[in-house]
C-alpha cells in the first residue's frame, strides 16, 4: 500500500507506479466517487480505453 498526503488546495498525488501501472497520462481525467467504503477514483471518457486493469465500484455488488 502506497500513502499520500492531502494538500491545503485539496489536491492528491496518486503515485507513479500507481499510474504507470493503470496507464494513466497527464490530463487523464478522472471521477471522483464518496462510497461507503471509502473514496474511488476511477477514468472516465477516452482514458477508460487504456490498457489499465478493471477497477470495480466497490458499492457496487460483484
Amino acid at each position: 500500500m502506497t500513502t499520500t498526503i492531502l494538500s491545503t488546495r485539496g489536491r492528491v498525488v496518486i503515485p507513479k507506479e500507481v499510474r504507470d501501472r493503470l496507464g494513466w497520462k497527464p490530463g487523464q481525467e478522472v471521477e471522483i466517487l464518496d462510497t461507503d467504503k471509502g473514496v474511488l477514483v476511477r477514468p472516465v471518457g477516452k482514458g477508460m480505453e487504456c490498457s489499465s486493469p478493471t477497477v470495480s465500484d466497490p458499492a457496487e455488488p460483484n
